[in-house]
Protein backbone atom coordinates (compact mmCIF):
# COMPACT_ATOMS: atom_id res chain seq x y z
CA UNK A 1 0.00 0.00 0.00
CA UNK A 2 1.58 3.33 -0.83
CA UNK A 3 -0.13 6.53 -1.18
CA UNK A 4 -1.19 7.78 -3.85
CA UNK A 5 -1.36 5.88 -7.58
CA UNK A 6 -1.00 8.01 -10.48
CA UNK A 7 -2.54 6.61 -13.19
CA UNK A 8 -1.73 7.81 -17.01
CA UNK A 9 -3.38 6.54 -19.99
CA UNK A 10 -1.42 7.48 -23.12
CA UNK A 11 -2.14 7.08 -26.91
CA UNK A 12 0.18 8.71 -29.56
CA UNK A 13 1.66 11.07 -27.45
CA UNK A 14 4.98 11.40 -28.23
CA UNK A 15 5.14 15.40 -28.87
CA UNK A 16 3.63 15.76 -25.82
CA UNK A 17 4.54 12.79 -23.25
CA UNK A 18 8.34 14.24 -22.22
CA UNK A 19 7.05 16.84 -20.12
CA UNK A 20 4.32 14.70 -18.51
CA UNK A 21 7.52 12.18 -17.25
CA UNK A 22 9.22 15.48 -16.36
CA UNK A 23 6.90 16.73 -13.62
CA UNK A 24 6.54 13.04 -12.17
CA UNK A 25 10.45 13.19 -11.94
CA UNK A 26 10.15 16.22 -10.35
CA UNK A 27 7.58 15.65 -8.27
CA UNK A 28 8.37 16.27 -4.26
CA UNK A 29 7.66 13.97 -1.16
CA UNK A 30 6.82 11.29 -3.96
CA UNK A 31 8.32 8.07 -2.47
CA UNK A 32 5.29 6.24 -1.14
CA UNK A 33 3.21 6.52 -4.94
CA UNK A 34 3.20 4.63 -8.24
CA UNK A 35 2.94 5.30 -11.41
CA UNK A 36 1.09 3.86 -13.60
CA UNK A 37 1.00 3.90 -17.20
CA UNK A 38 -1.08 2.49 -19.91
CA UNK A 39 0.34 2.59 -23.66
CA UNK A 40 -3.23 1.94 -25.70
CA UNK A 41 -1.59 1.08 -28.78
CA UNK A 42 0.50 4.08 -30.08
CA UNK A 43 2.13 3.94 -33.60
CA UNK A 44 4.34 6.69 -32.68
CA UNK A 45 7.61 6.74 -30.28
CA UNK A 46 5.05 7.15 -26.82
CA UNK A 47 5.56 3.31 -25.82
CA UNK A 48 9.72 3.94 -26.18
CA UNK A 49 9.51 7.07 -24.72
CA UNK A 50 7.59 5.65 -21.66
CA UNK A 51 9.52 2.13 -21.49
CA UNK A 52 12.57 4.29 -20.91
CA UNK A 53 11.53 5.82 -18.11
CA UNK A 54 9.64 2.81 -16.38
CA UNK A 55 13.13 1.48 -16.57
CA UNK A 56 14.96 4.02 -14.38
CA UNK A 57 12.22 4.26 -12.21
CA UNK A 58 11.53 1.33 -9.64
CA UNK A 59 7.85 3.43 -9.33
CA UNK A 60 6.44 2.96 -12.72
CA UNK A 61 4.61 0.48 -13.91
CA UNK A 62 3.80 -0.42 -17.73
CA UNK A 63 0.90 -2.04 -18.84
CA UNK A 64 0.75 -2.63 -22.93
CA UNK A 65 -2.50 -3.04 -24.51
CA UNK A 66 -4.12 -2.72 -28.36
CA UNK A 67 -5.97 0.36 -28.89
CA UNK A 68 -9.27 0.57 -26.96
CA UNK A 69 -9.49 3.78 -25.69
CA UNK A 70 -9.16 6.08 -22.88
CA UNK A 71 -11.66 4.70 -21.00
CA UNK A 72 -10.49 1.49 -20.71
CA UNK A 73 -6.96 2.54 -20.59
CA UNK A 74 -7.89 3.75 -17.12
CA UNK A 75 -9.96 0.53 -16.03
CA UNK A 76 -6.75 -1.46 -17.13
CA UNK A 77 -4.79 0.62 -14.44
CA UNK A 78 -7.28 0.96 -11.76
CA UNK A 79 -6.87 -2.71 -11.41
CA UNK A 80 -3.35 -2.45 -10.70
CA UNK A 81 -3.30 0.52 -8.13
CA UNK A 82 -2.55 0.10 -4.86
CA UNK A 83 -2.64 3.30 -3.72
CA UNK A 84 -4.69 4.85 -0.75
CA UNK A 85 -5.52 7.27 -3.34
CA UNK A 86 -5.98 7.88 -7.10
CA UNK A 87 -5.58 10.81 -9.49
CA UNK A 88 -6.31 10.31 -13.05
CA UNK A 89 -3.33 11.81 -15.37
CA UNK A 90 -3.49 12.28 -19.25
CA UNK A 91 -0.65 11.58 -21.25
CA UNK A 92 -0.27 14.98 -22.61
CA UNK A 93 -0.78 16.82 -19.58
CA UNK A 94 1.58 17.73 -16.36
CA UNK A 95 1.50 18.14 -12.15
CA UNK A 96 3.26 20.99 -10.21
CA UNK A 97 6.14 19.71 -8.67
CA UNK A 98 4.16 20.39 -5.13
CA UNK A 99 1.55 18.36 -6.23
CA UNK A 100 1.80 15.34 -3.26
CA UNK A 101 2.64 18.18 -0.93
CA UNK A 102 -1.14 20.00 -1.70
CA UNK A 103 -2.93 16.65 -1.88
CA UNK A 104 -1.53 15.74 1.61
CA UNK A 105 -1.77 19.26 3.45
CA UNK A 106 -5.53 19.42 2.34
CA UNK A 107 -6.93 15.94 1.66
CA UNK A 108 -8.21 15.32 5.42
CA UNK A 109 -7.89 11.98 6.71
CA UNK A 110 -11.34 11.45 6.77
CA UNK A 111 -12.28 12.67 3.07
CA UNK A 112 -13.20 10.27 0.35
CA UNK A 113 -11.75 12.70 -2.35
CA UNK A 114 -10.04 16.19 -3.05
CA UNK A 115 -11.15 17.81 -5.21
CA UNK A 116 -9.19 21.71 -6.88
CA UNK A 117 -9.25 23.91 -9.65
CA UNK A 118 -7.59 22.62 -12.94
CA UNK A 119 -4.99 25.21 -14.78
CA UNK A 120 -5.24 25.10 -18.36
CA UNK A 121 -2.71 25.88 -20.42
CA UNK A 122 -2.70 26.74 -23.83
CA UNK A 123 0.06 28.38 -25.80
CA UNK A 124 2.49 30.29 -23.58
CA UNK A 125 -0.99 31.22 -21.40
CA UNK A 126 -2.30 29.70 -18.52
CA UNK A 127 -5.38 29.93 -16.74
CA UNK A 128 -6.80 28.96 -13.55
CA UNK A 129 -10.83 27.93 -13.86
CA UNK A 130 -11.84 28.90 -10.26
CA UNK A 131 -14.19 26.49 -8.14
CA UNK A 132 -16.13 29.07 -6.65
CA UNK A 133 -15.99 27.17 -3.51
CA UNK A 134 -14.65 28.08 -0.25
CA UNK A 135 -11.52 25.24 1.08
CA UNK A 136 -13.34 22.90 3.51
CA UNK A 137 -14.67 19.73 3.80
CA UNK A 138 -17.93 18.93 2.65
CA UNK A 139 -20.62 16.13 2.60
CA UNK A 140 -21.70 15.61 -1.32
CA UNK A 141 -25.24 17.31 -0.73
CA UNK A 142 -23.27 20.68 1.07
CA UNK A 143 -20.79 20.44 -2.05
CA UNK A 144 -23.21 20.89 -4.81
CA UNK A 145 -25.10 23.12 -2.41
CA UNK A 146 -22.25 25.88 -2.35
CA UNK A 147 -21.54 25.84 -6.25
CA UNK A 148 -23.48 27.31 -9.22
CA UNK A 149 -21.96 24.60 -11.65
CA UNK A 150 -19.83 21.76 -10.71
CA UNK A 151 -16.25 21.41 -11.96
CA UNK A 152 -16.19 19.02 -14.41
CA UNK A 153 -12.36 18.57 -15.40
CA UNK A 154 -10.09 15.80 -14.39
CA UNK A 155 -8.65 17.62 -10.80
CA UNK A 156 -9.88 15.11 -8.60
CA UNK A 157 -7.96 12.80 -6.15
CA UNK A 158 -10.26 9.66 -5.28
CA UNK A 159 -10.19 7.92 -2.14
CA UNK A 160 -8.77 3.96 -3.49
CA UNK A 161 -11.10 1.64 -1.69
CA UNK A 162 -14.28 3.01 -2.66
CA UNK A 163 -13.14 2.93 -6.21
CA UNK A 164 -12.60 -1.02 -5.53
CA UNK A 165 -15.35 -1.96 -3.03
CA UNK A 166 -17.80 -0.78 -5.65
CA UNK A 167 -16.09 -1.78 -8.76
CA UNK A 168 -16.17 1.50 -10.01
CA UNK A 169 -14.96 2.01 -13.65
CA UNK A 170 -15.31 4.36 -16.68
CA UNK A 171 -17.77 3.82 -18.61
CA UNK A 172 -15.78 3.13 -22.32
CA UNK A 173 -18.98 3.61 -24.55
CA UNK A 174 -18.91 7.17 -23.57
CA UNK A 175 -16.71 9.07 -25.35
CA UNK A 176 -16.94 12.84 -24.07
CA UNK A 177 -17.64 13.61 -20.68
CA UNK A 178 -16.49 10.49 -19.51
CA UNK A 179 -14.66 11.85 -16.26
CA UNK A 180 -17.74 13.59 -15.05
CA UNK A 181 -19.65 10.44 -15.39
CA UNK A 182 -17.58 8.56 -13.03
CA UNK A 183 -17.00 10.77 -10.55
CA UNK A 184 -20.64 10.95 -10.04
CA UNK A 185 -20.33 7.32 -9.32
CA UNK A 186 -17.85 8.26 -7.23
CA UNK A 187 -19.44 10.79 -4.87
CA UNK A 188 -22.78 8.39 -5.02
CA UNK A 189 -20.66 6.11 -2.56
CA UNK A 190 -18.76 9.21 -1.35
CA UNK A 191 -19.62 10.66 2.30
CA UNK A 192 -16.88 14.10 2.65
CA UNK A 193 -14.84 15.59 0.16
CA UNK A 194 -11.77 18.16 0.76
CA UNK A 195 -11.87 21.37 -1.75
CA UNK A 196 -8.38 23.32 -2.09
CA UNK A 197 -8.04 26.22 -4.56
CA UNK A 198 -4.71 25.35 -5.02
CA UNK A 199 -4.09 24.26 -8.78
CA UNK A 200 -1.47 21.52 -9.05
CA UNK A 201 -3.02 19.95 -12.80
CA UNK A 202 -1.95 21.38 -16.04
CA UNK A 203 -4.74 20.26 -18.50
CA UNK A 204 -2.77 21.19 -21.85
CA UNK A 205 -5.53 22.60 -24.53
CA UNK A 206 -4.90 21.49 -28.04
CA UNK A 207 -6.43 21.95 -31.05
CA UNK A 208 -7.22 18.65 -31.24
CA UNK A 209 -8.32 18.19 -27.94
CA UNK A 210 -11.76 16.49 -28.12
CA UNK A 211 -13.41 20.28 -26.75
CA UNK A 212 -12.16 21.53 -30.03
CA UNK A 213 -12.43 18.92 -33.02
CA UNK A 214 -16.08 17.87 -33.32
CA UNK A 215 -16.51 13.73 -33.74
CA UNK A 216 -20.16 13.75 -33.93
CA UNK A 217 -20.31 9.31 -32.69
CA UNK A 218 -18.21 10.62 -29.75
CA UNK A 219 -19.46 13.95 -29.26
CA UNK A 220 -23.48 12.33 -29.12
CA UNK A 221 -22.22 9.51 -26.48
CA UNK A 222 -22.26 12.28 -24.16
CA UNK A 223 -26.17 11.94 -23.80
CA UNK A 224 -25.26 8.65 -22.16
CA UNK A 225 -24.88 10.34 -18.89
CA UNK A 226 -28.42 11.21 -18.72
CA UNK A 227 -29.79 7.75 -17.97
CA UNK A 228 -26.72 7.32 -15.58
CA UNK A 229 -27.91 10.27 -13.93
CA UNK A 230 -31.49 10.49 -14.35
CA UNK A 231 -31.49 6.96 -11.70
CA UNK A 232 -29.32 8.02 -9.18
CA UNK A 233 -31.60 8.49 -5.87
CA UNK A 234 -29.54 10.75 -3.92
CA UNK A 235 -31.03 14.09 -3.46
CA UNK A 236 -28.62 16.42 -4.27
CA UNK A 237 -29.21 14.73 -8.00
CA UNK A 238 -31.53 17.03 -8.27
CA UNK A 239 -30.09 20.64 -7.18
CA UNK A 240 -29.89 22.96 -9.22
CA UNK A 241 -26.19 22.79 -9.31
CA UNK A 242 -26.44 19.33 -10.64
CA UNK A 243 -28.58 19.85 -13.32
CA UNK A 244 -26.72 22.79 -14.48
CA UNK A 245 -23.62 20.42 -14.55
CA UNK A 246 -25.26 17.97 -16.51
CA UNK A 247 -26.43 21.18 -19.10
CA UNK A 248 -22.89 21.95 -19.12
CA UNK A 249 -21.25 18.58 -20.01
CA UNK A 250 -24.36 17.99 -22.78
CA UNK A 251 -23.84 21.58 -24.66
CA UNK A 252 -19.95 21.72 -23.73
CA UNK A 253 -19.00 18.41 -26.39
CA UNK A 254 -22.03 19.27 -28.55
CA UNK A 255 -23.51 22.31 -29.04
CA UNK A 256 -21.78 25.02 -27.61
CA UNK A 257 -18.06 22.86 -29.37
CA UNK A 258 -19.85 23.52 -32.61
CA UNK A 259 -20.49 27.41 -32.43
CA UNK A 260 -16.76 27.64 -31.30
CA UNK A 261 -15.72 26.11 -34.49
CA UNK A 262 -18.58 28.23 -36.84
CA UNK A 263 -19.93 24.99 -38.07
CA UNK A 264 -22.88 24.96 -40.32
CA UNK A 265 -23.03 21.72 -42.23
CA UNK A 266 -25.59 19.38 -42.15
CA UNK A 267 -23.65 17.11 -40.23
CA UNK A 268 -23.65 19.38 -37.21
CA UNK A 269 -27.62 20.64 -37.76
CA UNK A 270 -27.98 16.85 -37.42
CA UNK A 271 -26.51 16.42 -34.62
CA UNK A 272 -27.77 19.53 -32.82
CA UNK A 273 -31.09 18.02 -33.75
CA UNK A 274 -30.65 14.76 -31.79
CA UNK A 275 -29.59 16.81 -28.48
CA UNK A 276 -32.50 18.99 -28.91
CA UNK A 277 -34.92 16.58 -29.65
CA UNK A 278 -33.32 13.96 -27.06
CA UNK A 279 -35.99 13.00 -24.14
CA UNK A 280 -33.68 13.09 -21.73
CA UNK A 281 -32.19 16.45 -22.76
CA UNK A 282 -36.04 17.79 -23.05
CA UNK A 283 -36.83 16.69 -19.70
CA UNK A 284 -33.96 18.90 -17.98
CA UNK A 285 -34.79 21.76 -19.56
CA UNK A 286 -38.26 21.72 -18.62
CA UNK A 287 -36.97 21.22 -14.67
CA UNK A 288 -34.28 23.87 -15.42
CA UNK A 289 -36.73 26.02 -16.73
CA UNK A 290 -38.79 25.99 -13.05
CA UNK A 291 -35.61 26.13 -10.69
CA UNK A 292 -34.08 28.47 -8.93
CA UNK A 293 -30.86 29.05 -10.96
CA UNK A 294 -29.51 32.75 -12.18
CA UNK A 295 -30.58 34.59 -15.06
CA UNK A 296 -27.94 34.11 -17.28
CA UNK A 297 -28.62 30.50 -17.08
CA UNK A 298 -32.40 30.50 -17.02
CA UNK A 299 -32.15 32.83 -20.61
CA UNK A 300 -29.89 29.68 -22.19
CA UNK A 301 -32.16 27.24 -20.75
CA UNK A 302 -35.34 29.16 -22.37
CA UNK A 303 -33.39 29.78 -25.69
CA UNK A 304 -32.19 26.23 -25.88
CA UNK A 305 -36.28 25.02 -25.27
CA UNK A 306 -37.70 27.66 -27.59
CA UNK A 307 -35.78 28.68 -29.99
CA UNK A 308 -36.08 26.69 -33.27
CA UNK A 309 -33.63 24.53 -34.06
CA UNK A 310 -31.54 25.37 -37.00
CA UNK A 311 -32.38 29.33 -36.90
CA UNK A 312 -31.46 29.66 -32.78
CA UNK A 313 -28.36 27.37 -33.74
CA UNK A 314 -26.72 29.82 -37.10
CA UNK A 315 -27.84 32.79 -35.25
CA UNK A 316 -25.29 31.57 -32.63
CA UNK A 317 -22.69 30.87 -34.79
CA UNK A 318 -23.41 34.58 -37.10
CA UNK A 319 -22.72 36.19 -33.62
CA UNK A 320 -19.51 33.99 -32.10
CA UNK A 321 -18.21 35.47 -35.80
CA UNK A 322 -18.80 38.73 -34.88
CA UNK A 323 -17.74 38.54 -31.76
CA UNK A 324 -14.36 36.79 -32.20
CA UNK A 325 -13.68 39.37 -34.71
CA UNK A 326 -14.34 41.99 -32.56
CA UNK A 327 -11.88 39.99 -30.08
CA UNK A 328 -9.21 39.88 -32.38
CA UNK A 329 -9.33 43.56 -33.35
CA UNK A 330 -9.26 44.88 -29.79
CA UNK A 331 -6.73 42.11 -28.81
CA UNK A 332 -4.92 40.19 -31.53
CA UNK A 333 -2.38 38.91 -29.95
CA UNK A 334 -4.33 37.47 -27.31
CA UNK A 335 -7.13 36.62 -29.35
CA UNK A 336 -4.80 33.95 -31.31
CA UNK A 337 -3.15 32.64 -28.54
CA UNK A 338 -6.17 31.85 -26.49
CA UNK A 339 -9.15 31.62 -29.19
CA UNK A 340 -11.99 29.61 -26.97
Amino acid sequence: MCFLSIIIPCYNVENYIDSTLNSLSKLEDAKDCEFIFVNDGSTDLTLEKITDFVGNDNRAILINQTNQGVSAARNAALKQTKGQFVLCLDGDDYLHPETILIIKNNLQQDADALLAPCIIKQSEIEKKRPLNIQDGVYSVEQLYASCRIFPTAPMIVYRNSIIHDNNLQFNSNIKSGEVYDFTVSFLEKAHKIAVTNIGFYYYVMRNSSATHRPNYTADLSVLQIMDHFSSIPNQWSKSPSFLLTELKMITSFTYNKYIRNHLTNSDTIGAIEIVLSNPNFKNLLTTLRTSPIDIKHKIYVYYLKYMPHKIGYKLCVYCAKIIKTINYLLHPKKSSNFAN
